[in-house]
């Protein structure tokens, strides 16, 4: 094609491509080669158009074009109720689940403007909610040998994550560390935390401290909360209680597969020498975290303060493990964010020194999530778990906290694993300090003064 420009001739070359039909067809040739769909073929979806579009504006013989239309609201009728809204009843994603069941309500859409409407409708009734964290962390005004403290939320406040220890005495060892939902008279619920140390053992049995006075330690609890007066929010436990008495557990507790996981916790069933090795993810969780996958399983590890060749690491005891899962009470899905981190140690190169005390900072991102939970993780049976706690200073991104020791005098070299979670689609503010929640209740008691009283078996 010659066309002038000003003075100048200009020639222009004009390629068309055509997708489907058979090629090089005069224009009505090539319409009709469209009726055999073996000569169809994928159009660029970006400008896809609807097959009962491409109905009405079609030449079929034998049929009116009013006939052609009724039939094409039919096919656009059946796509959006028997296709469409059938195929997100049939998601196993409980937001897609919660959007076929508001739009199969009357009026249902029979089109696909109908359609449009009722989706921006109904996506802002199941956009995320926000979340309204509050950090609280309680020392004890006592101090003991091996300590008991619990705290109780007022109702409405409901447990992310937490974890406790003796924090100014890495001679203590976690013993129980877990949340609670207890039911007012009035079937009200309310969230509590327990937490309980001991002294650690050697592998005699006497109190590796020298002194009582060097054993005794005040307890220390934080908590990360949400504030959830309208239920926008379903936070459940789940628990599992180990099949039989050992002389040492690892149970990984896998929570349901709506639900991400926050926190957990452990409470070992006897008051010696049995005490936590690890209470958050292992090796395989942390592996999902690092490539994208959420967590599915939290997982508890106990065992024995004594030497394998030792007659005290033949105590046997049960163990109750318990996971924190959260969902969407409209269904919305969750975009979790993970921080993690390996930290070793070899205890060869530097004998009774490998104890491991680290803290990983939560990376809350360009999204600015806070951390909501997290946990901590020790490979094999070597060291226990003095604390492992969420730490959140104000205007902080949070970290997760943790300290574990040999007891035994076993050599080896140990990893401690560390997990931060947090949501990057949810809108979240966080409050820190000991003010931040009224009317909670602290729970005190001396459970070692009263198995030293009563020389507790061993």
């Amino acid at each position: 094609m010659t066309t002038i420009v000003g003075t100048q001739n200009q020639t222009v070359h004009v390629s068309i491509s055509v997708r489907g039909g058979l090629q090089e067809m005069p224009l009505d040739q090539w319409k009709q080669s469209l009726l055999l769909d073996k000569w169809w073929r994928v159009i660029d979806r970006r400008e896809a158009i609807a097959v009962w579009d491409l109905m009405r504006a079609a030449e079929i013989p034998g049929m009116a074009a009013e006939d052609r239309t009724d039939l094409a609201k039919l096919l656009e009728r059946v796509w959006v109720q028997d296709i469409f809204l059938a195929s997100l009843a049939e998601s196993n994603m409980a937001s897609y689940q919660k959007f076929a069941q508001m739009l199969q309500e009357s009026p249902v859409p029979n089109s696909v403007i109908q359609l449009e409407s009722r989706l921006r409708e109904n996506a802002r009734k199941l956009a995320p909610p926000s979340m309204a964290l509050y950090y609280l962390t309680v020392e004890s005004l006592q101090a003991s040998r091996g300590g008991y403290m619990s705290i109780t939320l007022p109702p409405s406040y409901k447990i992310l994550s937490g974890g406790g220890g003796a924090l100014k005495n890495a001679s203590h060892v976690l013993i129980e560390s877990y949340p609670e939902i207890v039911t007012l008279p009035d079937n009200t619920p309310q969230w509590r935390w327990h937490l309980k140390t001991k002294a650690a053992l050697c592998a005699d049995g006497r109190d590796r401290c020298s002194t009582v006075e060097s054993a005794q330690a005040r307890l220390t609890i934080g908590l990360i909360v949400l504030h959830d007066p309208r239920d926008e929010w379903d936070v459940a436990i789940i628990s599992r209680n180990s099949a039989a008495e050992e002389n040492a557990h690892e149970i990984n507790l896998a929570m349901h597969s709506d639900r991400l996981i926050t926190g957990g916790g452990a409470q070992i069933l006897r008051y010696s020498i049995p005490a936590i090795t690890g209470s958050g993810f292992s090796s395989n969780e942390c592996q999902r975290a690092e490539d994208g996958y959420p967590l599915r399983a939290y997982c508890v590890k106990t065992s024995n303060m004594a030497s394998h060749n030792d007659d005290f690491s033949k105590v046997t005891h049960s163990l109750t493990v318990c996971s924190i899962g959260i969902k969407a009470a409209n269904g919305a899905p969750l975009l979790p964010v993970y921080s993690v981190k390996r930290f070793s140690k070899n205890q060869k190169s530097v004998p009774n020194q490998c104890h491991l005390d680290h803290e990983l900072v939560h990376e809350r991102g360009a999204d600015g999530s806070h951390m909501l939970g997290g946990g901590a993780w020790v490979s094999g049976d070597l060291n226990f778990l003095s604390w492992s706690l969420p730490v959140v200073d104000r205007d902080g991104p949070g970290q997760w906290k943790a300290y574990s020791a040999d007891r035994a005098g076993r050599y080896s070299e140990q990893e401690m694993q560390v997990v931060t979670i947090g949501l990057k689609n949810i809108q979240t503010t966080m409050k820190t300090g000991r003010n931040s929640i009224t009317n909670f209740t602290i729970g005190f008691d001396d459970p070692f003064d009263k198995w030293d009283k009563a020389n507790g078996p061993l």
